[in-house]
């Protein structure tokens, strides 16, 4: 799968009763914006994937996917990681001009332009978004992702304060 064109919007979760049903974890800001676009997996092979009841909760739902009917398949699709073409998602706003999943890989500097290392991950452990850096000296580092800890971002660099490093 390329990361450069397609982006990760959810996941298969765990199978749900005996026909095939499987639950659907949405990863999108939007949960439901996941069904209107074709999902595929880390291979490349498109699934079509069909809401069949209420969500379990506001970003979880109970799916069906074509040819699967049995629930030792949807067993075996569990943990499958789905993907969309970032063509098909709307454009991050002007103040955001960047996917998370374009941060991995850039090079981070301090406010001094000195060099601190690259984003390894972008990471929500529930009250706020982190950056994880992977320092020069090969240590993961993390910040949180707001604007007192990330002062700028453009197509070469994060800039940010190190002051705020946890």
């Amino acid at each position: 799968m390329n990361t450069k064109t397609h982006i990760l919007v959810g996941k298969l979760v765990s199978p749900h009763g005996l026909k095939g049903g499987i639950k659907l974890q949405s990863f999108m800001e939007n949960p439901t914006d996941i069904f209107t676009h074709p999902l595929t997996n880390k291979e490349g092979v498109e699934y079509v994937v069909i809401q069949t009841g209420n969500p379990v909760k506001k970003n979880v739902f109970y799916v069906s996917i074509q040819n699967i009917t049995t629930r030792e398949q949807a067993d075996d699709l569990k943990g499958t990681e789905l993907f969309m073409e970032k063509t098909q998602l709307a454009s991050p706003e002007e103040k955001e001009s960047f996917f998370y999943d374009d941060l991995i890989g850039m090079n981070v500097v301090d406010l001094n332009k000195k060099p601190v290392g690259i984003i390894n991950a972008v990471q929500n452990f529930g009250a706020s978004d982190i950056l994880e850096i992977k320092n020069t000296n090969g240590k993961k580092q993390l910040i949180s992702f707001n604007d007192d800890a990330v002062k700028e971002i453009n197509k070469q660099e994060v800039i940010i304060d190190t002051e705020h490093l946890l």
